[in-house]
């Protein structure tokens, strides 16, 4: 894969890594660190990369998401996005796309996010108050093309 792809679909991908585990978007207010992987549809790796979200209230059921994703060629793009919560899950709006998820209990939570032409399937789990895993299917067009998987750490 091309650097300059790869760059761009680490950024689009990670724009949704603060996406919520929680009971409610503002229980994940504060700094995370993590890292992740990228891999192809059939599994095989194709790059690795870091990254800080600093998650800070707004109003008593939002939180701004600041995303730092450090890439392979050792540059850092910053995204951010919003998240809402609502009667029955969360709202979603990023730099990259619009959508959703809800919380189906024992810390794991199901978002989509995205365009209509590029989205994100995610799946997050919470191991505890300062521990999240994560797994998306990035889609192009309805067709899953990429998987990525990531491990978070609350850092205060």
């Amino acid at each position: 894969m091309k650097m300059k792809h790869m760059i761009v679909t680490v950024v689009g991908m990670s724009l949704f890594t603060a996406v919520t585990t929680f009971a409610s978007v503002t229980d994940g207010v504060g700094t995370w660190a993590g890292s992740g992987s990228l891999f192809s549809i059939d599994g095989k790796p194709i790059a690795n990369y870091s990254l800080g979200i600093v998650n800070t209230p707004v109003g008593p059921h939002g939180v701004q998401n600041v995303i730092t994703i450090g890439l392979p060629d050792g540059t850092h793009k910053t995204i951010t996005q919003t998240e809402q919560d609502t009667a029955d899950g969360f709202t979603i709006e990023s730099d990259l796309g619009k959508g959703g998820g809800y919380c189906v209990g024992e810390g794991i939570c199901l978002a989509y996010v995205g365009t209509d032409a590029d989205a994100f399937a995610i799946t997050t789990i919470k191991d505890d108050a300062s521990t999240k895993r994560m797994i998306m299917t990035e889609l192009k067009n309805g067709k899953a093309v990429r998987v990525y998987r990531q491990k978070y750490v609350k850092i205060n």
